[in-house]
């Protein structure tokens, strides 16, 4: 029960309140109804502005003008079929809580339960090469069939391409928006953020209303960044949204993953400089399903030495698997399984180097 949720909408309104000062008002108030009751002694210690819109409330109660926005908000996403989760709400996602100045209301639309899955943000250019979006698509395609929740911004280029491969993987993804839920960006992805709503959830911590802003993609850049576990740019240029959502995951301890590209293409020069900043380089899926933050993912290291351990499904699967490239999906109806048990075959096989990957095919190397 959002007990307090109200208050908290009250107090987002507070011109001069923002995230780091509320932050430090909550370490000496136990609840945002207690800063909205703070007597003249409390409020005296505060700056003239929000102490003055605080007395105005209690002035003024329930008929506030911020109380009758945050009621309308919330008589919004009722009628809508939205949820708004304060940062008290027992579904609010743990690992949000853990960065610096969480946002203190989210709104969902969608899947609550998603959230609090294990994510990997994927990032990366907005003009971004036909091989990086396609790069994008494959590898947020199988790392979905592997379990991770895909992660990213909705945007046009790598984000769009994240979002996509994982519904084609049937897999679950999660759009963070910089936009109340009323104002969707870009409009061509419409119908994909539609497919994400089925499959995931669009998330934001903005009011319904609220519309596009280039502030407002730094704040949620960082949403992308505490989501997950780790992030994945793809590509990125020298100065690019996708390096700060990169240093987010690495003042929130995420661990950061970046693919090389050619040191001509500038849309790899970023990925580059984190990479020798010291984030992890991958030129594969199962790269990422190996790092530690993932364990749940990998096969059994006991097992996984051992080509006589292979079960059945694994060594039907290699013997159906040519020496030339072959997707997956022509693998897909050749063998009695279903995409996420057949990717979880093919990413063990390639991790006994039994087989090897390129953007979505698959070959046999011995």
């Amino acid at each position: 029960m959002d007990e307090q949720l109200i208050e908290w909408l009250v107090l987002q309104q507070i011109k001069g309140l923002g995230l780091k000062r509320l932050s430090q008002l909550l370490e000496h108030f136990p609840s945002p109804n207690a800063i909205l009751k703070a007597d003249s002694s409390l409020l005296d210690k505060m700056p003239e502005s929000i102490a003055q819109s605080i007395r105005e409330i209690q002035d003024k109660g329930e008929f506030h003008l911020f109380y009758r926005n945050a009621t309308q908000n919330i008589e919004k996403t009722y009628h809508a079929d939205w949820h708004i989760l304060s940062i008290n709400h027992p579904q609010y996602p743990k690992l949000l809580t853990e960065i610096p100045y969480p946002p203190p209301i989210l709104y969902v639309k969608g899947d609550l339960a998603c959230l609090s899955d294990t994510q990997l943000g994927v990032v990366g250019a907005r003009k971004s090469s036909k091989m990086g979006v396609q790069l994008s698509f494959e590898w947020s395609k199988q790392l979905a069939q592997s379990g991770l929740v895909i992660t990213s911004g909705l945007a046009i280029g790598i984000d769009g391409a994240a979002h996509q491969g994982a519904i084609e993987g049937a897999g679950k993804t999660i759009a963070v928006l910089a936009h109340g839920l009323e104002n969707l960006y870009p409009q061509r992805h419409k119908k994909l953020a539609d497919s994400i709503v089925e499959q995931g959830a669009l998330v934001t911590e903005f009011a319904p209303s609220v519309g596009i802003r280039k502030e407002h993609f730094p704040r949620r850049n960082r949403i992308i960044s505490g989501l997950s576990q780790g992030i994945l740019v793809i590509e990125a240029a020298e100065k690019s949204g996708s390096l700060i959502t990169a240093q987010y995951a690495v003042e929130q301890n995420r661990e950061v993953f970046a693919i090389p590209g050619s040191i001509a293409n500038p849309m790899s020069a970023g990925c580059h400089r984190l990479i020798q900043q010291g984030a992890c380089l991958v030129t594969k899926p199962s790269d990422i399903l190996a790092s530690d933050i993932f364990e749940w993912c990998k096969p059994d290291k006991s097992e996984s030495n051992k080509a006589q351990t292979l079960d059945q499904l694994l060594a039907a699967l290699l013997d159906n698997i040519p020496f030339d490239f072959t997707h997956f999906d022509v693998l897909l109806s050749d063998m009695e399984a279903s995409a996420p048990e057949l990717n979880a075959a093919l990413i063990e096989l390639e991790m006994l180097g039994f087989v090897e990957n390129l953007l979505g095919s698959y070959r046999r190397i011995k």
